[in-house]
């Protein structure tokens, strides 16, 4: 095993405690360096987990369910999965739709009495605890399963077909003015609305988008998902003319590729993307 980043510091060696995708290069080097089975990051409370391939490649939490669910579902159990992960999902086994957060992703795997459980903020929830994820857990059983079979994740990741989406964050000064926009958001729609166990759905040619009141934050979250990159890349512009027309101020939406999965939308978010971080540090055992 090579650790990265071993040692202690307050400040997460200079990047975000979140997971994200769009920090996960010096990961997938050091994967590829060391011929390495997968790669694994945790936030700082260690109960998200987001991996990378042989490859380098980041793994969609979806396709680590999948890999998961494995020999948990051939009794029939479903699997949980929140109303942000992939519609791709369904395709392939059967899926209780939730509310986004930990207390609804329990009661659900509790309910329907569920093996596996996913968000697309990279919870995975498994049956042995279902009151909450458990990044270490999963990132071992990971590598149990790779072991026996060393391409598994691509092997799922190919069952599932390219996930295609970006999650945007409207940050407002207040959860009034989140509401407030929401509702305009809702009052304005581009396309027919569709109900949706947490806030609405829009479904168009190129896509699906959900937009959602955020559930800890005075934010509005728009979850984008295209059948391909190009679909992906019309339903952003869809998303950038909608909310220009709607919000007062707002002069686009981000570069996704400048704040990674969860993009910025906030005129006054004083983060720099481009600051220096230090080179990770290794060590194996």
């Amino acid at each position: 095993m090579i650790e990265v980043h071993r040692g202690y510091s307050p400040t997460f060696f200079g990047v975000s405690p979140e997971p994200r995708v769009s920090e996960l290069q010096d990961l997938g080097a050091i994967v590829r360096r060391h011929r390495a089975l997968f790669g694994a990051t945790w936030d700082g409370d260690g109960d998200r987990v987001l991996l990378v391939d042989s490859q380098g490649t980041p793994i969609e939490p979806e396709v680590v369910a999948l890999l998961l669910y494995g020999d948990r579902g051939a009794s029939g159990n479903p699997l949980v999965a929140s109303l942000d992960t992939s519609y791709k999902l369904e395709r392939w086994v059967r899926v209780i739709r939730c509310r986004v957060g930990t207390r609804y992703v329990s009661e659900a795997m509790r309910r329907h009495r569920a093996s596996v459980g996913v968000e697309a903020s990279s919870h995975i929830y498994l049956d042995y605890h279902v009151e909450s994820s458990d990044g270490i857990r999963v990132a071992a059983e990971v590598a149990c399963r790779l072991t026996a079979d060393p391409r598994a994740l691509e092997g799922q990741r190919a069952r599932l077909g390219g996930i295609h989406r970006q999650a945007l964050t409207l940050e407002q000064d207040d959860f009034p003015q989140a509401r407030r926009v929401y509702r305009d958001l809702r009052r304005n729609a581009p396309a027919t609305l569709r109900r949706s166990l947490e806030g609405f759905q829009i479904r168009v040619p190129a896509g699906r988008i959900l937009v959602r009141l955020s559930n800890t934050q005075p934010a509005v979250r728009l979850a984008l998902e295209g059948e391909t990159r190009q679909d992906l890349g019309e339903l952003r512009e869809l998303v950038e003319r909608w909310v220009r027309s709607v919000v007062p101020g707002r002069s686009g939406l981000p570069d996704p590729a400048t704040r990674g999965r969860q993009a910025r939308a906030h005129s006054g978010y004083k983060g720099d993307p481009s600051r220096s971080k230090p080179g990770p540090e290794e060590s194996s055992s």
